[in-house]
């Protein structure tokens, strides 16, 4: 929209100070439209501009909304284009493009414009999904299958819990628990382990759920993950597929994934089933926990439907 207008002040501001001689101001002044430009009142428009930046109409445009220079408002101009191009067909992600720009950098959009077409859109959708945050994370993203994890970063271990302080106690390992990192994709169904890194000053939800496990239930760009009574969405670095579950397992494992649905559970039996889904294998007294707190649940959904 500003384009043309930017336009008219860098004709008028180079005819107005290009020198002429007498003979040709006689044969201008008979030009209706250089006699408009000779007229034209630059000094209402303060841009601070030196005479060789007023010499390109980028340089103005990006004076007048703000952009700095011109060669800031030639990059988004080319990013903005090409995400008019794509909302033709992905609204969605061109809206993620867009914002992006808002968000980090008009430079960021300008170098995804670069990429071509479909790797481009592999990289906006790992963005719109939230398994990366810059194109440059994305990149990483799809050529390895992962993302940047800071293993010799150290830091303080996070105090969060998915239930009170009372289970601060249960955020080791058992020893009983043997988990392998992936090294392909995992499938729907997996049973993994999560097990999320501390960035520093970077404060992330999800970690409360590290050390627990948990079923896949979708794959993509992320891994969705089933707690019972959250749906995590994760990067493949952020899970340990447990390797070999035993079928007494995946069948207790349904059952306390059923219980954590429901927000009906009492704290004690909260801790039950928390504690429970630390581990792989169980005795026979938490068995009998478990089954006291599904029988506890099942009769409180059975009043609920009498009435």
């Amino acid at each position: 929209i500003v384009e043309p207008l930017a336009r008219k002040l860098r004709n008028c501001y180079a005819f107005q100070t290009t020198p002429r001689t007498s003979d040709s101001d006689t044969v201008l002044s008979q030009n209706p439209q250089h006699s408009s430009m000779e007229n034209f009142p630059l000094a209402r428009f303060n841009l601070n501009l030196s005479g060789k930046q007023m010499q390109l109409t980028e340089n103005i445009v990006a004076a007048i909304v703000g952009l700095g220079c011109g060669r800031t408002y030639r990059k988004g101009r080319v990013a903005i284009q090409a995400a008019d191009l794509l909302h033709i067909d992905e609204p969605k992600l061109a809206e993620v493009w867009l914002e992006m720009m808002n968000q980090q950098s008009i430079d960021a959009g300008y170098q995804l414009a670069t990429i071509p077409g479909e790797k481009r859109k592999m990289i906006l959708d790992a963005i719109a999904t939230g398994a990366a945050k810059t194109p440059k994370q994305a990149k990483i993203l799809l050529k390895a299958q992962t993302i940047f994890n800071p293993i010799d970063m150290k830091a303080e271990p996070d105090s969060q819990s998915p239930t009170s302080a009372e289970n601060q106690s249960l955020t080791d390992k058992p020893d009983d628990i043997k988990t392998t990192q992936q090294e392909g994709t995992p499938s729907i169904g997996t049973w993994v382990m999560i097990k999320i890194p501390l960035v520093p000053k970077e404060r992330i939800p999800q970690r409360k759920w590290n050390g627990f496990w948990g079923r896949i239930t979708a794959v993509g760009m992320t891994v969705k993950v089933d707690m019972g009574s959250e749906i995590l969405s994760l990067l493949l670095s952020d899970v340990e597929v447990i390797e070999n579950p035993q079928p007494d397992f995946c069948q207790v494992a349904e059952r306390i994934l059923r219980l954590q649905r429901f927000d009906t559970v009492h704290e004690f039996g909260k801790m039950i089933l928390n504690r429970m889904q630390k581990r792989l294998s169980w005795d026979a007294a938490t068995l009998t926990y478990l089954d006291a707190v599904e029988q506890i649940e099942l009769a409180h959904r059975a009043i609920e439907q009498a009435f």
